[in-house]
């Protein structure tokens, strides 16, 4: 007997296949533009002309959350979700032309635990790809880019970042370790 498919399992396909490719697009680019399975999603997702409700529902059941859930995260949501995934829809989310789904994607990004609870190379996917991901988080890659990226990665985003904040924060970071390393 044939198993039933849910309305939303080729959402959880495509984020399945996202997290398989995810290490080694990024390896191959070293912080360059690896947007290509978000672009993946958008098109899906646009192509199905949902309204917003229904868009909500089935990233909310992709993530096998309840609808509250993903709309008004807290910390202990995050232990609830595959980060790999959070971190390929939020983009996506904080991007969305809807003012009410953009605010979902903030709110989560807002959570101080996203960044340790994503991969630091995703993070530094976002801030490469995404100037609005990068205007939310730029403070946090100021306060603590070190610790959160990593030295390669901020010397990447000085370049890369697709934020000018983003960039300038990754430039006092890479001033500071100069320093640091000349003394």
């Amino acid at each position: 007997m044939p198993s039933l498919r849910r309305q939303w399992d080729w959402l959880r396909d495509l984020l399945a296949r996202g997290r398989a490719r995810a290490s080694q697009q990024y390896a191959l680019t070293t912080g360059g533009r690896v947007g290509s399975r978000v672009d993946a999603l958008r098109d899906a997702l646009g192509q199905l002309g949902l309204r917003d409700a229904a868009l909500i529902d089935g990233v909310a059941d992709a993530l096998q959350l309840r609808v509250e859930e993903f709309r008004a995260p807290v910390p202990a949501t995050l232990m609830k979700v595959v980060a790999e995934d959070l971190a390929q829809l939020l983009p996506l989310l904080v991007e969305h032309r809807s003012a009410g789904i953009a605010a979902i994607g903030r709110t989560w990004l807002q959570l101080p635990e996203i960044i340790y609870a994503i991969a630091s190379d995703q993070g530094e996917r976002w801030l490469c790809d995404s100037a609005a991901v990068g205007a939310l988080l730029h403070p946090r890659v100021r306060r603590e880019g070190l610790a959160w990226l990593g030295p390669d990665a901020l010397r990447r985003l000085v370049d890369r970042g697709a934020h000018a904040e983003v960039r300038g924060a990754a430039r006092q970071w890479c001033d500071r370790l100069d320093m640091e390393l000349a003394s």
